[in-house]
């Protein structure tokens, strides 16, 4: 038979682990008391915040691109030249994307928002009157 060994239960862990489930579970409990936002408006800011994320980062990628072509040129690498190629032409699809959700009509598919074009004007707008809901 082997002998178990007693336990020490450690009562101030414990007593903490408690408390942060208690604190935890209050602040899922409590209502936020917020104003009241369209969501509709919402989802056009947050469309319009990752359009321009994306147009800002291919941008980047082609200037990293053309930088890579400029040096694999000296080298005279037909390698790194077509990986040159195929990151800028990564970076103009990541820029052509907000042509791409326009196109899409993606602006018009949420709930019919004011806001139809996705742009970095987009984010500068504040919702109207604060009312709730898009008032269908």
């Amino acid at each position: 038979m082997q002998n178990k060994a007693k336990r020490k239960i450690d009562y101030k862990r414990v007593l903490w682990c408690l408390a942060m489930m208690v604190l935890g579970t209050m602040m899922f409990a409590m209502p936020a008391f917020a104003k009241t936002v369209n969501a509709s408006d919402t989802m056009v800011k947050l469309i319009s915040l990752m359009c321009s994320m994306f147009k800002y980062v291919g941008a980047a990628i082609f200037v990293w691109a053309i930088i890579q072509f400029i040096l694999a040129t000296k080298r005279s690498d037909a390698d790194s030249k077509a990986d040159a190629i195929q990151t800028a032409v990564c970076g103009i699809a990541l820029m052509g994307i907000v042509l791409v959700v326009n196109a899409l009509g993606i602006g018009n598919a949420i709930d019919s928002s004011e806001n139809d074009a996705f742009n970095d004007e987009a984010l500068s707008k504040t919702s109207g009157s604060g009312s709730s809901g898009s008032g269908n």
